[in-house]
């Protein structure tokens, strides 16, 4: 009896690790649905009420969904915003450059501290890699 509920323990700790692992991943489909409807976004004080930056911040704790071997990456883990810009923001969408402008004000120009830059650059990073992946280059 003790064998079958140790196997029974370790399956369960098993497939929940599954479970938690499934459930935090980055999903470019919710960054897609957040890039067409932001005011699906949850709603961030600091946003003033204004729903592209709700949806940015949104948009920026998905970073994890750019690669690790991407070049972004790099700007991410290093926190190297000028560096990033000094690439260009090639965001040519209208619904990314929407979605960048109130943030950048909140977030670069009017900055309290690294952390919103940070997320600033986490956000710029993931909309860079969606104008890359996700819309047709003309």
């Amino acid at each position: 009896m003790n064998s079958q509920i140790k196997i029974f323990l370790q399956y369960s700790a098993i497939v929940a690790c599954f479970s938690i692992t499934s459930l935090c991943h980055a999903d470019m489909n919710h960054v897609i649905a957040l890039i067409n409807n932001p005011s699906s976004a949850p709603v961030i004080r600091r946003c003033e009420s204004n729903i592209n930056c709700n949806a940015f911040v949104a948009i920026s704790k998905q970073w994890q969904l750019i690669p690790k071997n991407d070049r972004l990456r790099y700007f991410i883990y290093s926190g190297d915003l000028n560096a990033l810009i000094r690439e260009g923001k090639d965001l040519k969408e209208q619904k990314l450059i929407d979605i960048d402008n109130f943030a950048y004000q909140i977030f670069d120009y009017r900055a309290e501290s690294f952390n919103d830059r940070w997320l600033y650059i986490k956000g710029l990073a993931v909309l860079k890699y969606v104008q890359r992946t996700q819309f047709k280059q003309l």
